[in-house]
C-alpha cells in the first residue's frame, strides 16, 4: 500500500482517500529543553566570571602603569597574562556552548514541527505503507481501505510499536462529470500507548484528507 499523491496521471479522476498524522515526540522535547536550559545555565556562569576578570584584569593594568619596581611589573604582567587567558578561554567555551545550543534548537523546531522518523507502518489490510522520503516527514498520510469503513495501522518507532484504528464513512460523490470515491467523519478509535492525541478538522465538511491527528509520545 502506498500513500497517494495529489495527482490524475493514472486516468482515474479521483484522489486516493487519506487521512493526515502528526506525531510529537514529547519526551525527546523535555530532555532538549533540559539541555539548552543548561547550557544557558553554563554561559551566564561564563559571563559573570568574564565580566569579574575583565574588572579584575582592568586594575591590574591600572597598578602596571603606576608600577615602577621591575619586580612588581614582572608580577602585573604575569598575573594579566593569566587573566587574560582566563577571559579568552571562557570566551570560548561560550562559542562552543552557542554551537551546540543552536543544532539543539534546530532538533527542537524539528520535534515541534512533528518530524519524527518512523521504522515503518503496517495495516492488515494493505501491508505495508511506502513513503518516498527517506527522512522524517512533517506529517504523513494515511491511505484508507474504501472497502471498509474500518482501519487498523501499526506504527514502528524505534523499537516501540504503536497501534492506531480509526473509523470513517464512505460515500461517492460526482465532481467534474466523475464519480468520486470519498471520505469523511474520521473518528480516532484508539491510540496506543500514545501518551494523548486529538483529532483536528479542517472545516465542518470533515474531509479526512484535510483531518488531521496529532499524536505525543
Amino acid at each position: 500500500m502506498s500513500s497517494c499523491e495529489d495527482c490524475y496521471k493514472c486516468g482515474i479522476e479521483q484522489q486516493e482517500p487519506y487521512f493526515n498524522v502528526k506525531f510529537f515526540n514529547v519526551g525527546q522535547l523535555l530532555a532538549i529543553n533540559d539541555s539548552i536550559a543548561l547550557l544557558d545555565d553554563r554561559a551566564r556562569s561564563n559571563n559573570v566570571a568574564i565580566t569579574s576578570s575583565n574588572s579584575f584584569l582592568n586594575s591590574l593594568l591600572d597598578s602596571l602603569d603606576l608600577a615602577t619596581d621591575p619586580t612588581i611589573i614582572e608580577s602585573l604582567e604575569f598575573k594579566a597574562d593569566s587573566v587574560t587567558f582566563t577571559i579568552d578561554t571562557l570566551g570560548q567555551s561560550n562559542t562552543r556552548l552557542n554551537a551546540i545550543k543552536t543544532r539543539l534548537n534546530q532538533v527542537k523546531r524539528k520535534i515541534e514541527g512533528g518530524a519524527v522518523p518512523l521504522s515503518r507502518i503496517t495495516s492488515p489490510n494493505g501491508g505495508e505503507i511506502l513513503y518516498a522520503a527517506k527522512d522524517s516527514l512533517s506529517s504523513y498520510r494515511f491511505p484508507l481501505d474504501m472497502n471498509n469503513s474500518l482501519a487498523q495501522y501499526f506504527v514502528d518507532i524505534d523499537t516501540n510499536t504503536f497501534t492506531l484504528e480509526v473509523a470513517y464513512k464512505r460515500n461517492q460523490i460526482v465532481e467534474y462529470g466523475s464519480v468520486i470515491v470519498a471520505a469523511n467523519d474520521l473518528t480516532l478509535l484508539n491510540a496506543s500507548p500514545f501518551d494523548s492525541a486529538k483529532v483536528h478538522y479542517v472545516n465542518d465538511l470533515r474531509k479526512t484528507n484535510e483531518t488531521y491527528i496529532y499524536l505525543y509520545f
